[in-house]
């Protein structure tokens, strides 16, 4: 967790969620892509002394879901659902009033 000087706060979840929390009220989270998921996971295995076994678990189980639900290039205008769930590599953000958006790179 990181807290910046204007007051936001960011957070890096071990399943590779960004999550930041703005002064104001407004929120954003970035699910990974199945790529950066592989990725995180190959970086904990190469780690010297080893990771812990919970955490190969759940990436490896995070990483299993992602491959069922397609997390690479959209192919058609996404659900609201899948919107409110957070597509994969895109940012959702909610304002304090409650409206929420998404954002992609």
């Amino acid at each position: 967790r990181t807290v910046t000087p204007d007051g936001r706060v960011c957070r890096r979840l071990l399943s590779g969620r960004t999550e930041v929390y703005h002064p104001d009220g407004t929120a954003a989270w970035r699910n990974p892509t199945a790529t950066e998921l592989q990725a995180s996971l190959d970086e904990l295995r190469a780690r010297p002394g080893g990771a812990a076994a919970h955490a190969l678990e759940l990436l490896g189980r995070i990483i299993t879901a992602y491959a069922g639900r397609g997390s690479g290039p959209l192919a058609a205008p996404p659900s609201e659902k899948a919107k409110a769930e957070g597509i994969p590599g895109h940012w959702v953000v909610v304002c304090p009033d409650g409206r929420m958006y998404g954002r992609a790179p």
